[in-house]
């Protein structure tokens, strides 16, 4: 890996970008600097947002400029060791019985594997939280097979509910809130992974790691069920 261009983002952020592919070692030098920022903040910085192959900060243009930024990050990077934050281990459920898995027949079709397969592969399948996007909370996974890669859909969906999970390409996707999307929904979790009424708002951050438990219909209902009563 090359070393990272630093972009300016307006007169208030800067991007560190790292490369522009979605690799496994990109995803640890984004980490592991956020990590950084985020323990010893330099005067000034407000947030780092992290993304699959890059890192924005944003500060107060008051006290930090770009050019102390980017010298202050290159010091950082120098560094000998840049350790990568451990994050929580979540297990989440997820039904991926019809009518949850709204394309279970347009994803085996796609993709060429029997969807028991296919699902299979999916629920043993140890995914990390690379980023938030798109939607607020809306958690993108890394670490899908490469046997689940598949093209995305032909013809979005105008809307899909909060909860879905979903594979476009090489990525994964668990839905915060209801929102379009070309991406294959194989199934729905009835975990409320978004609330703008709670602090946090969701309880993932970028860094965990996620695996997904099978439940059946009856199971999710009930799951919902108590989650409503406040359990």
């Amino acid at each position: 890996m090359s070393g990272p261009r630093f972009l300016p983002l307006g007169d208030s952020a800067l991007t560190v970008e790292f490369g522009d592919v979605i690799a496994p070692e990109l995803m640890q030098a984004v980490s592991a600097l956020d990590h950084a920022i985020r323990k010893n903040p330099p005067k000034g910085v407000i947030e780092s947002v992290p993304t699959y192959r890059s890192l924005t900060i944003h500060f107060d243009p008051l006290q930090c400029t770009h050019l102390h930024l980017t010298e202050h990050v290159k010091d950082r990077l120098a560094q000998t060791v840049m350790t990568v934050a451990q994050g929580n281990h979540w297990h989440v459920p997820v039904c991926y019985d019809l009518p949850y898995a709204l394309d279970k027949e347009e994803y085996q079709a796609a993709s060429g594997l029997a969807f028991d397969q296919a699902i299979t592969l999916h629920q043993h399948a140890t995914f990390t939280i690379a980023m938030f996007g798109f939607m607020p909370g809306c958690a993108y996974l890394a670490g899908l097979p490469r046997a689940l890669h598949v093209p995305r859909r032909t013809t979005p969906r105008p809307e899909v509910p909060a909860g879905s999970i979903m594979i476009g390409g090489q990525q994964a996707l668990i839905s915060s809130v209801a929102m379009p999307t070309g991406w294959y929904v194989i199934g729905r979790t009835p975990v409320t992974i978004f609330n703008a009424d709670e602090n946090p708002v969701t309880p993932f951050q970028v860094g965990d790691t996620i695996s997904f438990t099978p439940i059946d219909a009856a199971q999710w209902e009930s799951a919902k069920l108590q989650q409503a009563g406040g359990d």
